[in-house]
């Protein structure tokens, strides 16, 4: 039975890697990105194989527009790497509000 998993950060070097290998399991993946720091080459090779929304996870109106156009996501994953880890400890206010289940 394939799940409906969003990764945020899935164009991400760690996200992009999740993406394929949820992909490769057979489930319906979705990928939530601002870009960034990732990059949509990164997820080439899995074009029409899974969804990419452009958008901000802090975005409440983005989830909920997401939630609603029928995606039912049963799980998410977030893949917490810095991508320059020199500005994350540089702004550690902004690394809490984004993820909030590290604070």
């Amino acid at each position: 039975m394939s799940r409906k998993i969003v990764v945020t950060g899935g164009a991400g070097f760690i996200g992009s890697a999740l993406a394929r290998a949820l992909v490769a399991r057979g489930d319906d993946v979705s990928v939530l990105d601002n870009f960034s720091t990732g990059k949509r080459e990164n997820l080439q090779d899995l074009a029409g194989q899974l969804a990419v929304v452009e958008g901000d996870i802090l975005d409440a109106a983005l989830w909920i527009g997401f939630c609603r156009r029928g995606r039912r996501v049963s799980r998410s994953r977030h893949p917490l790497g810095a991508a320059l880890p020199g500005r994350a400890s540089a702004q550690p206010q902004r690394q809490r509000d984004r993820h909030p289940q590290c604070a």
